[in-house]
């Protein structure tokens, strides 16, 4: 069986591929609203149901929007719902993300701090990767006490680890040598 995000792909390279660069922010926020009514859990009872025809679950779909979408949205929506994809609509808006902010250069940065870092730490730190990566960065910030002191940066593949757990485990295995 194919995985949603692998049957997602096309969906989202063909979109992405079809739109121009001034509509990525309003196809961004329009995917958005569409992946969380596909993942309302009373939407998809009511899809898993079969009771709607493709009409009216078209309709009651686009019902969640005002009129001012567009025919290439409406259909998007009605593609999805013949092809029985509705309910990936979470992947094919996480996939279309990910291209558009590739597009961008955006990239994704995760800090772990052992404790809670100020508004202006993380404007420092924001700043200072920016420049290292040569990327805009988008910064996920989480705490974990078991790194006693400092932080660990995770991007990419690339770990920077300057937390006290880290320093402490390097000695210890230095000391064991």
């Amino acid at each position: 069986m194919i995985s949603n995000a692998s049957a997602a792909r096309p969906y989202y390279e063909a979109l992405f591929s079809s739109i121009d660069n001034e509509k990525y922010n309003e196809w961004d926020s329009l995917l958005k609203k569409m992946s969380l009514i596909s993942q309302n859990v009373d939407f998809q009872n009511l899809y898993k149901s079969n009771i709607l025809n493709k009409i009216q679950l078209s309709e009651l779909f686009l019902s969640f929007f005002d009129d001012s979408i567009d025919i290439k949205a409406k259909n998007f929506i009605n593609l999805l719902i013949d092809n029985k994809r509705l309910l990936i609509l979470s992947d094919i808006y996480h996939g279309f993300k990910l291209l558009k902010d590739q597009k961008d250069n955006v990239n994704y940065v995760s800090i772990i701090s052992a404790f809670d870092l100020s508004t202006q730490q993380i404007e420092n730190l924001s700043m200072f990767l920016e420049k290292k990566f040569l990327s805009k960065l988008k910064i996920s910030i989480s705490i974990d006490k078991n790194l006693i002191g400092g932080i660990r940066i995770k991007f990419k593949d690339k770990i920077i680890d300057a937390s006290v757990q880290h320093y402490l485990c390097s000695m210890k295995e230095s000391l064991l040598l």
